[in-house]
């Protein structure tokens, strides 16, 4: 299905009779995979805050201070090394996790108890993979990390990200949240607007690599749901991200949602 053949009105749960959630409250949040660490990108950040040994265990630890203060209900995580794995089933023993690894990272997803279902989608152009889950009352939620492509202007014609968008929407999910790799206004961005999912996310950037704040990471729902967007910290171009109080350099991104 392509999303010009979308008609995002129509995707309600399979089972609208059944008792399920009604407002829950999401965090997407990029934890930085160890593969992916490179020490000329961070010239801020100290040898000891990119350490991986020191660092994972901080990002289980700041999600669960998150969920002490005030519950979350789906965690979304990208760039999930192997070694996280268990740090958050420790962190979170109330939730569900489902796990999708590739290439020395991958995906997860926490639901807080039960989720109805749960699948891997494999995505075009190489290991990734996106995750689908039904939560209670059938509302079907899709956790993203999208390729990077770059700028519009130097992306060659084939935008690989793009691709991979549409086969997450063909799985129709009513909330699509993660690391877009991608600006607002950008083709990837203005695809999902063109089906009919609308930003629900906090303004600000999300991503700090290189001394370039970049708004990255989002909360995408279809029409009919509200959202209530939890303020993002300032990230300016001097941050030294990764750091002991943010083990990551994308910031968690968190949002109240509404359900129709």
């Amino acid at each position: 299905m392509s999303a010009a053949q979308t008609d995002l009105l129509s995707w309600r749960p399979r089972r609208p009779g059944r008792a399920g959630w009604r407002a829950f409250d999401v965090l997407t949040w990029n934890v930085l995979a160890p593969v992916h660490v490179r020490r000329d990108w961070y010239p801020a950040v100290p040898p000891e805050a990119l350490d991986a040994a020191l660092r994972l265990p901080r990002v289980a630890g700041e999600l669960a201070r998150r969920h002490a203060r005030r519950p979350l209900d789906v965690v979304a995580l990208q760039e999930v090394a192997p070694a996280l794995v268990p740090l958050l089933r420790s962190a979170l023993p109330d939730h569900h996790l489902v796990h999708a690894p590739y290439a020395g990272e991958g995906m997860a997803v926490l639901v807080r108890g039960e989720p109805e279902g749960a699948e891997v989608i494999a995505l075009p152009g190489g290991a990734k993979r996106a995750i689908l889950v039904t939560l209670p009352g059938g509302w079907r939620l899709a956790s993203v990390h999208l390729s990077w492509t770059g700028p519009p202007g130097e992306a060659p014609a084939r935008r690989r990200g793009l691709e991979q968008l549409r086969a997450v929407l063909s799985a129709e999910p009513h909330v699509v949240v993660g690391d877009f790799n991608a600006f607002p206004g950008w083709p990837e961005r203005r695809e999902a607007r063109r089906a009919g999912l609308r930003d629900l996310s906090p303004r600000g950037p999300t991503c700090l690599v290189r001394r370039w704040p970049q708004p990255l990471d989002a909360v995408l729902a279809a029409p009919g749901w509200r959202g209530r967007a939890h303020p993002l910290p300032p990230l300016p171009a001097d941050a030294a991200l990764p750091s002991a109080a943010l083990p990551s350099d994308h910031l968690p991104v968190r949002v109240s949602l509404a359900c129709p």
